[in-house]
């Protein structure tokens, strides 16, 4: 619900979802996603069809003496949430495997193809907190990037997730905009610290009539409630495309591609199976994984490289690398231990 919350802040990111923009004779939708991390309805990692018919789980209500929605419900005459949930739920195979906890920036991950990000707000044995959170939170809202947080403490089971739509500096003072999807405002105890709040309100802290559930909180109130933030680069122009590869332990896989001069992400997506008990250290994650890319300095690997970037990931699910490159011929190297 919270993915489909952040990517509704902008109506046209939904929309490009929905390959059904109307409804059809035969009550059928056909929505698009880029399905990473999930066994999979078809062969290619690309953009997939999901069709789903207008048929939804319901329960009795003593209150409401009828039948509502077992799950999501609509506003009005919308239906468009109840067809995404239901997509969604095809693809995991049931409604109760997308009722546990997740990760926002995984599921925007898989519905957009945007790259997902996420920073700690709070001290913890395995990781201290970003001291730059609220530079790189500020720089990724003016991107019009997609932001979300997990509300609770990093070493308890998260409550809730929430959109973040809006990130300001006023007078020194900072601030971030919360939305709850459920409709309610913050419910938590009040942020009384005086300190964290400018002088005088600028119109961009108005709570808008249709931004029902928003309100703001001050940066470091917001750090003492909210365990994680996440973030998805989402960009207007973004072109994905993928391979589905599997090797042996000790073995690697080596791709190359021709890149057009631009902003360029690379990534390793792991399948959902390869969660599962460590052998290396107590407790379940992914595999640990390398990804590494180099750019060719002739036709092939033998006229010699250039290292680019590389990156390490330990018991996360998604691996990226970003970089600015210059036009030419790339090879990305990808390895797992297990």
């Amino acid at each position: 619900m919270t993915s489909l919350a952040c990517l509704a802040q902008k109506q046209h990111r939904i929309r490009k979802i929905f390959a059904s923009k109307t409804v059809d004779d035969f009550g059928v939708f056909g929505l698009n996603f880029i399905m990473h991390g999930v066994r999979k309805l078809a062969r290619h990692h690309y953009w997939e069809l999901v069709l789903v018919d207008n048929h939804f789980p319901t329960m009795w209500t003593d209150a409401l003496k009828g039948y509502t929605p077992s799950f999501s419900r609509a506003v009005g005459k919308e239906l468009w949430v109840m067809v995404a949930e239901k997509a969604w739920a095809k693809i995991h195979r049931n409604y109760h495997n997308i009722s546990e906890n997740g990760w926002v920036h995984q599921c925007i991950r898989e519905m957009t193809g945007a790259p997902g990000y996420s920073y700690q707000t709070q001290d913890n044995p395995n990781q201290e907190a970003n001291k730059d959170l609220f530079s790189i939170m500020l720089d990724a809202h003016k991107r019009n990037y997609i932001l979300s947080a997990n509300h609770g403490k990093w070493n308890h089971s998260y409550k809730r997730s929430f959109p973040i739509i809006g990130v300001s500096d006023v007078g020194g003072k900072q601030l971030i905009k919360m939305r709850n999807p459920w409709g309610k405002a913050w419910d938590g105890e009040p942020c009384t610290d005086s300190e964290c709040w400018p002088d005088t309100l600028t119109e961009d802290l108005k709570i808008l009539e249709h931004e029902e559930g928003s309100y703001w909180m001050c940066f470091k109130y917001f750090k003492t409630n909210f365990a994680e933030v996440m973030i998805n680069a989402y960009e207007e122009s973004n072109m994905v495309t993928a391979a589905c590869v599997c090797h042996e332990p000790g073995y690697c896989t080596f791709m190359t591609c021709n890149l057009d001069a631009g902003r360029h992400t690379f990534s390793l997506t792991q399948l959902e199976k390869n969660y599962r008990t460590s052998p290396s250290y107590d407790g379940m994650g992914f595999e640990p994984c390398r990804l590494m890319l180099v750019k060719f300095k002739g036709a092939s690997i033998n006229d010699g490289f250039e290292y680019i970037q590389g990156q390490k990931g330990n018991e996360v699910r998604d691996v990226y690398i970003q970089a600015d490159l210059e036009a030419g011929k790339y090879g990305v190297y990808a390895e797992m231990d297990w």
